[in-house]
């Protein structure tokens, strides 16, 4: 689906905007607008209030405050890091202000690293200045995401950065009410800005051509003398409306190169502006900003108690992708579970499978019983079969009857009253003539080969007969297998 973006610039008593469809990958630009302010209208709110009606509706609004509201500064920092910079970039601005910086909202737009250092373009404009710019597009329903500067935004129209082969680049945007400016040196960066408000070109009376306002023509002067560019050669790029007698009384006033703007501006970056457009070039600029693939950072106002508290994020132009990666998503749900469920089905026919194998021994049994169910009965079968004479780890019941049998002699005296054997060992109980005959009996049963750790655990003298009442156990010895 389509979302529509607006970017509107205000003046002292007008206010200009162009409107963009964006897809999740086209910026299309539908249309551009201007009003002004009626003398019996208080304010902007009015001018903003027609505009918007005939601009339709909005989902992202980018707004620019007026280029004469901002002081700014080129600095160079010992940073490199983005947190680094917002915490040292107000302090260092401050040293070029005649008041404080907490006064105000500062703003900063990194330009280069060189090492550790940054090259930026730091900003600063009136806290009383900024809420009446967002105070005035709250009034008629408008949120900005982001409060910039249109002039340095205006060189993303540019087909190339930079002004290539040594050469800077003066940028001049001739609006309808205001001429703004911004001066790029060969890497293009930022050097400087300036707006000429209520200076912008207007009509002789002559042909009705547009002549060159002298205060624009001052604040041109103005910005190449701040920022002496005597090693590069400068070149003038007009943005606005074609004006062949403009360019030539501006080359012949500054004796600099003069090219019209509309040349530059990429198709691809925003389908459907002409040269016509190019009277709202800072408008267009903060657009491209919004561009799904060809964003670019803009200096930002809206931050401290200003910040931006709408929408965070504009998802409009990545919902087909976002449909795509959720149907993706699903389809590997459903190949995960139709695996699983495969599994389960072996996991199952395995279980049938076991539950028949044993059949013979359990009888019908609920799959996750059979295991242990088999185990036991394997235990009970081997017991049975040991205690049947059954040849096992360890000897039989026979093995060891006859081993007793032979370790008792008669004339020991011994006299066994039971005799009681399992797996694990025998126990006997009895009486001894003495306890000469227990410790015969002893030495008897330890020689046997099927027993082990004999121990007699009683023996005391019985007081009727005068014989010895014992008791003794014995381990079983586990059976040795031999080789064939």
């Amino acid at each position: 689906m389509a979302q529509r973006i607006l970017a509107v610039e205000l003046g002292r008593d007008w206010a200009q905007a162009a409107l963009a469809e964006r897809t999740w990958n086209s910026l299309t630009l539908i249309g551009t607008f201007f009003a002004e302010r009626h003398e019996s209208e208080p304010d902007l709110r009015a001018a903003l209030a027609r505009l918007l009606e005939r601009a339709g509706g909005v989902d992202v609004t980018v707004s620019a405050i007026a280029g004469e509201l901002v002081a700014k500064r080129l600095l160079t920092l010992p940073f490199s890091n983005r947190r680094q910079l917002e915490q040292a970039v107000p302090f260092a601005l401050e040293e070029h202000l005649p008041f404080a910086a907490d006064d105000g909202v500062v703003g900063f737009l990194p330009f280069e690293r060189r090492g550790a250092s940054s090259l930026v373009m730091a900003c600063f404009v009136r806290r009383a200045d900024l809420r009446t710019h967002l105070d005035i597009l709250g009034a008629v329903g408008l949120d900005p995401k982001l409060v910039t500067v249109s002039a340095l935004a205006l060189p993303a129209l540019l087909e190339a950065p930079t002004g290539g082969a040594g050469g800077a680049r003066l940028l001049l945007e001739m609006g309808r009410r205001r001429a703004s400016m911004v001066l790029l040196d060969a890497d293009g960066v930022a050097r400087t800005f300036r707006a000429a408000p209520g200076s912008g070109p207007s009509a002789n009376g002559a042909g009705g051509q547009r002549a060159l306002d002298a205060t624009v023509l001052k604040n041109l002067r103005q910005t190449l003398s701040d920022h002496s560019l005597e090693a590069q050669a400068v070149e003038l790029i007009v943005m606005g409306a074609e004006n062949g007698e403009l360019r030539a009384q501006l080359a012949s006033e500054l004796l600099l190169p003069v090219r019209s703007g509309p040349a530059f501006i990429s198709v691809g970056r925003l389908a459907g502006a002409t040269a016509r457009d190019m009277e709202f070039a800072g408008c267009l600029a903060m657009l491209l900003s919004q561009h799904p693939h060809l964003g670019f950072e803009l200096l930002n106002f809206r931050q401290g108690e200003f910040i931006f508290l709408g929408r965070g994020a504009d998802l409009g132009p990545w919902r087909i992708p976002l449909v795509l990666i959720c149907a993706l998503g699903l389809l590997g749900a459903l190949h995960a579970s139709l695996d699983l469920a495969a599994r389960y089905r072996r996991l199952a026919l395995a279980n049938a499978q076991i539950s028949a194998a044993a059949a013979p021994v359990l009888g019908s049994k609920p799959a996750a019983q059979v295991m242990p169910s088999l185990r036991r009965a394997i235990a009970q079968s081997q017991k049975r079969l040991w205690t049947l004479g059954g040849k096992g780890s360890r000897a039989s019941s026979l093995d060891v009857l006859l081993a007793v049998s032979r370790a008792l002699n008669p004339t020991m005296g011994i006299e066994l009253d039971e005799l009681t054997f399992d797996d694990s060992g025998i126990k006997l109980t009895g009486k001894a003539g003495s306890y000469a005959g227990v410790t015969l009996l002893k030495q008897a049963l330890a020689k046997q080969s099927e027993l082990a750790d004999l121990q007699v655990t009683e023996a005391k003298t019985s007081g009727e007969s005068g014989k010895v009442d014992f008791r003794a156990s014995a381990a079983l010895k586990a059976l040795r297998l031999k080789a064939n």
